[in-house]
């Protein structure tokens, strides 16, 4: 397909313009060419790129690829109630899908529903054993729990190996530790978390509360006033874990 080739080539509002004048000359399906759209259009104009996922399940409501995503933005946004509909449409259609179930497990998560959202978690890692990222979930359902020891073991998994999302993992055992009272190795944590991700807002938090209780006042409050900043614009359920840290400490 030309578009594609023109976005692979660099040139996304070439391929944007392709998939238009097919579009209107109805010879691509509508759901498939709004994703596709918004795919091209993602990274230069998000909000644009949204739309098109939403024109995406207007024409077709069961397309999946468009329904991932809008968990994914429903979750961050705190609309559980969206997403527990549309992960309970998409598990419909995909009950084997390891990324749904992940999503299942955070909304679980979000909901309060501890047992579903370990349920959903053990499911992922049957489904993709490589999804290291889940043990993230595993280990805040843990927290939650105050079971410490497990909470940094799961933390700890989540960074058995190198990805992407190393840094949270790193973050979010640091705020465990620090909270079973191992400051320095939630420094440790701290700095593994920066060096791969120097805006990680949970270990800039978490460095700031070890800096409070080590009398670095003015060090302190500048890193936890920065952390929230970052997580309110990346997370908002991170910024209710790390308020809990700061009514905690």
């Amino acid at each position: 397909m030309r578009a594609q080739l023109r976005h692979r080539e660099g040139d996304w509002r070439g391929a944007v313009e392709d998939l238009d004048r097919a579009l209107a000359l109805g010879s691509l399906d509508p759901a498939r060419a709004y994703y596709n759209r918004g795919v091209f259009r993602a990274a230069a104009e998000p909000e644009a790129a949204e739309a098109d996922y939403d024109r995406a399940l207007a024409a077709d409501p069961r397309f999946l690829h468009a329904l991932r995503l809008r968990i994914g933005r429903r979750l961050r946004a705190g609309d559980l109630a969206g997403a527990r509909t549309d992960v309970e449409a998409a598990l419909e259609q995909a009950p084997d899908d390891a990324q749904l179930h992940y999503q299942l497990a955070s909304l679980c998560r979000r909901l309060g529903d501890g047992d579903g959202a370990l349920a959903a978690s053990a499911r992922v890692l049957e489904l993709d054993p490589s999804a290291l990222h889940v043990h993230v979930t595993r280990g805040l359902v843990l927290l939650d729990r105050g079971q410490l020891p497990a909470a940094i073991d799961e933390f700890g998994r989540s960074v058995a190996r190198e990805h992407d999302f190393a840094s949270r993992g790193y973050a979010l055992r640091a705020l465990a530790r620090r909270r079973a009272g191992d400051l320095d190795g939630a420094l440790e944590d701290v700095a593994a978390a920066l060096a791969r991700d120097p805006e990680e807002a949970a270990a800039l938090t978490i460095r700031g509360l070890v800096r409070r209780a080590r009398g670095e006042r003015a060090a302190g409050d500048a890193d936890v006033a920065r952390g929230l900043a970052l997580a309110a614009e990346q997370d908002r359920n991170l910024v209710q874990v790390l308020e809990r840290e700061l009514d905690d400490r």
